[in-house]
Formats: structure tokens, sequence, C-alpha cells
């Protein structure tokens, strides 16, 4: 941010803390587009086991077998699944049923 922005924000908001021709940085506090509750974007075997209610083995199974997306292979030992592939994975099929229940 230039100082002259700083200033005119500074007039704005009446904020006491920022130095004349000093810089504005991005702290935790002003950071505003993070939720209050942060929305995981990968999770493990064992949340996707969860969120199915079923077996973690099950969910290696259905991801083979094209029931649900495939996890992104991290490591050789870390496989995480994208909640927003799940998301579209299950808005996709409930769409699907929907179509067949009218």
């Amino acid at each position: 941010m230039t100082p002259a922005k700083l200033a005119a924000a500074e007039k704005r908001d009446g904020s006491p803390h920022a130095k004349k021709g000093s810089v504005a940085r991005a702290t935790p506090s002003s950071v505003s587009r993070a939720p209050a509750e942060r929305r995981k974007l990968w999770i493990d075997v064992h949340e996707v086991a969860a969120r199915y209610d079923i077996a973690p083995e099950l969910v290696r199974v259905w991801a083979r077998q094209g029931v649900i997306p495939s996890g992104v292979v991290f490591s050789e030992r870390v496989t995480r699944w994208s909640v927003a592939a799940l998301d579209a994975h299950d808005a996709e099929l409930l769409a699907k049923e929907a179509q067949r229940a009218a």
C-alpha cells in the first residue's frame, strides 16, 4: 500500500496504528477473507469414511471402482481427498436421484 493510500485509509477509518509513511501489513486480524471456522480443503481416508459412514478400506475400494472420486497421492503414505470433488460428486448423485424421482 502506498503512503498516499495509507494516509487516505487513516483519514477514513481513523486508524491510530499506522505511522506516517509506513506500509500496511496483513495481520491475522486484518485478513477477513477466511471465515471464523476454516473449512478443510483436503481430508484423509478416515474422514472420508466418516462422511459416508463406511470403513476406511471401503473408501479405497470405492475409489478404485469409481464410486467416489479418487484420492490424490501426495507421497508414498499420504493420500487425501478433495472436499470440493466429493461435494461435487455428491451434488451430482443427488441431482440424478431427483431426476429419477421426478
